[in-house]
Order: C-alpha cells, then sequence, then structure tokens
C-alpha cells in the first residue's frame, strides 16, 4: 500500500504492517521524531542502556544529606565530603597495613636481623622451626564483617637452589591470637603455607598468603578485635629452610576508602 506525497496525515489507528517492516525511515532531526535503528541503536543495546541505568549507584553510594539536587538536576555538595561519606554495597576497597615485626630474641635462639644490600631487601633470617617473629594488628570498625583477614608474608631464598627439585617449597606456620575488648579468653587460628620456590637462584622473591578464617566455629573475628600474630619457618617440612622475611602486611576488604595520615 502506497499513499501519495502529501504532508498532514494523521494516525488514528493502529497500522497492522502483518509481519512487514517500516523502511526507509529519516534520522529523527527533532524532537518526538522517531528513533530508527542504526548499528548502534539495537535492541540489545537498548536494553543494556537501559539494564546500566537502573543498575547505577549499587556500587558506590553518596550519603544524601551531602548533596543538594536543584531543578535542572545539578548536583552540590554540602559541607564537606570526607571518605567516610562514600560507602559502597559491595567490599570493592581494601585496607592494607604494614606490620612492623617484633624479635623478642635477636641473636642466638632468635632470627637474624639482616640488612639490605645490592642483592637483599633485607629482614630477619629464618633458618630454624624455634625462631620466632611477632606481628600486632586491629580490626577496625571499616572491616566489612564478611570476608577473612589476609596476611602476606614477602621473602627471599636466602641459599642458591638451582640443584633442587621444580616442586621444592619454603613452609610456613602462622599462630594468631585474638581478642577485643573485655574478653578473657583468647580465640585462635593455627595456619600453614608451603609455596613452591622450585630450582629458585639466591635472593628470588615470593609471596605466602595466609586467608584468617573470620567466621571460623569458636574462634569467629569481630571488628575491635586485637591480633597478635607469631610467624615461623617450618624446616621440617621445608625443602628449603634458609629464607629472609622481608615484609608482612595485614588487609581486609572494607567499603569506605580509607587515608592513612
Amino acid at each position: 500500500m502506497s499513499l501519495p506525497e502529501q504532508t498532514g496525515y494523521k494516525l488514528i489507528g493502529d497500522i497492522d504492517t502483518d509481519g512487514k517492516k517500516v523502511q526507509n525511515l529519516p534520522a529523527p532531526s527533532s524532537d518526538g521524531e522517531a528513533v530508527r535503528a542504526t548499528t548502534k541503536i539495537t535492541e540489545s543495546n537498548l536494553e543494556d542502556a537501559v539494564d546500566k541505568k537502573h543498575s547505577q549507584n549499587t556500587d558506590v553510594a553518596l550519603r544524601t544529606d551531602k548533596l543538594t539536587v536543584d531543578a535542572s538536576g545539578n548536583t552540590e555538595i554540602v559541607g564537606k565530603l570526607t571518605f567516610a561519606d562514600l560507602e559502597a554495597l559491595t567490599s570493592i576497597w581494601y585496607y592494607c597495613k604494614y606490620m612492623d615485626a617484633i624479635n623478642l630474641a635477636s641473636g642466638g635462639s632468635g632470627a637474624t636481623q639482616v640488612m639490605p644490600t645490592a642483592n637483599t631487601l633485607g629482614g630477619y633470617q629464618l633458618d630454624s622451626a624455634t625462631e620466632y617473629l611477632y606481628f600486632n594488628a586491629k580490626i577496625c570498625n571499616h572491616w566489612d564483617e564478611a570476608s577473612d583477614i589476609e596476611v602476606r608474608v614477602t621473602f627471599e631464598v636466602n641459599i642458591d637452589n638451582s640443584g633442587g627439585e621444580d616442586t621444592d617449597t619454603v613452609d610456613l606456620g602462622l599462630l594468631a591470637y585474638y581478642k577485643g575488648t573485655e574478653e578473657i579468653v583468647n580465640k585462635s587460628q593455627i595456619l600453614e603455607i608451603a609455596t613452591v620456590v622450585g630450582k629458585s637462584a639466591q635472593y628470588k622473591q615470593f609471596t605466602a598468603v595466609f586467608n584468617i578464617d573470620y567466621d571460623k566455629v569458636d574462634n569467629i573475628i569481630e571488628v575491635g578485635d586485637k591480633l597478635a600474630i607469631r610467624l615461623n619457618l617450618e624446616t621440617d617440612t621445608s625443602e628449603v629452610a634458609n629464607i629472609t622475611i622481608n615484609f608482612v602486611t595485614i588487609s581486609y576488604k572494607i567499603k569506605s576508602p580509607q587515608v592513612k595520615v
């Protein structure tokens, strides 16, 4: 069906196209004109755009009392905006802190302090199962209370193990004691991680990652808990039993970004 070329036709009812398409629509040039399909304006792309529109602000929310919105939709920050005012609905940030080592038996029966050189970052040498390093930490109130506490141990192999096996490991043991204010009995967890170092050269660096279970039965971690952590080298199971501990960090997931001053 075709109509004579004339302007001013008025649609007063539905058009049954019987499955046929309306073709050769001009590109819309003003408000109220039909949108035509292009390589970018497709059904799937439009659905995707709508989904993203309705899912915005589901990652990070801003406190409404910190914003004003005028009639044109422009927003203005009210007063001072702090990082605490930015809060994600899911845990998209990590809090991370380096922990200083405490060596209670330096020298003969304890870990030996190693100075940085052109080859090593330095730290504490462990080559006996009875040499311990201790660390302190606290679980602050920005923790999401739904994820494990991660302790990362950076170490270097202290010997040339190029003649060893591809499966050779360094086995580290971690004992964590923790409790909160007014609690009497320590909660605790014992962990051991084997890190494959293989045929590594001397001074090659590795990282072992411990995950302290936040909801371990009868040993649940809570906001405000203080941790005392003990670290040692398990020489009885390590093929490489001489290492230098360089750095130890503790981290956990948070919903608000943090700035350390």
